[in-house]
């Protein structure tokens, strides 16, 4: 849910943060960058709207797919689910894809595995770009 929040909320801040720059470029007289800062932007809601096609269509599906996979190749023969990836990439996908064939449900379970994939993906992200508390240096005397 996170990222789909960030994903919305980058949406709407680069809009208007592009129509301003192209405005107070024009009212600078710097109508030659304009064209340049509006490109841009657009630019940039394209790419931001490719990056969530791609996270809610491919990414969370295989994510959540690698972790349901690898629990029910732990549970069937233990120790065989951490040792490689294929092998439970290939029992989830296939368990989703079967889950996805029954008509109301597959549309339920579709939600809930785009939506805890995003939260993977968001959680993941957080952890490894979050600062870890600063140690203070220790004060040595001689």
């Amino acid at each position: 849910m996170l990222g789909f929040l960030a994903f919305v909320a980058l949406a709407i801040i680069i809009l208007p943060v592009t129509i301003l720059l192209a405005v107070i470029f024009g009212l600078l007289t710097l109508g030659s960058l304009l064209l340049l800062i509006i490109a841009l932007g657009l630019l940039a809601e394209m790419g931001l709207g490719l990056a969530f096609w791609i996270s809610t269509g491919y990414l969370a599906q295989i994510i959540l797919s690698l972790v349901v996979g690898t629990i029910v190749v732990e549970a069937v023969r233990a120790g065989r689910g951490r040792g490689g990836r294929v092998l439970p990439l290939v029992v989830g996908l296939i368990l989703y894809a079967l889950l996805r064939a029954i008509p109301i449900l597959g549309l339920i379970i579709r939600l809930a595995v785009i939506l805890l994939g995003l939260g993977a993906i968001s959680n993941w992200v957080w952890r490894r770009f979050r600062r870890s508390p600063s140690q203070p240096t220790p004060i040595t005397t001689s």
